[in-house]
């Protein structure tokens, strides 16, 4: 997936068509050298989408740049993805 609008556009789909029912992240870490920050956390998460139950984990690394007042996602990397039936 590239540029902007299709990456917001992922999150909005899940956000409409997705109920969660249980999400906790663990190992939280966040480093920021200048105006780049890196976060890093891993995640377990419980849905259901389209009728059907899932149960997902994953450690995402995300990269903000600083731009004015505020940190602008830059990138995004999902590592160890694990989504199976619940």
């Amino acid at each position: 997936m590239t540029g902007r609008d299709a990456f917001l556009a992922g999150f909005e789909d899940f956000a409409r068509t997705a109920r969660v029912h249980h999400f906790q992240n663990h190992t939280e870490k966040v480093d920021v050298v200048g105006t780049t920050a890196l976060v890093r956390f891993h995640y377990e998460l419980t849905y259901e989408r389209h009728d059907q139950r899932y149960r997902a984990s994953a450690t995402d690394l995300w990269t903000f740049r600083r731009h004015d007042d505020a940190w602008i996602a830059a990138r995004r990397t999902m590592l160890d993805v694990s989504e199976e039936p619940a």
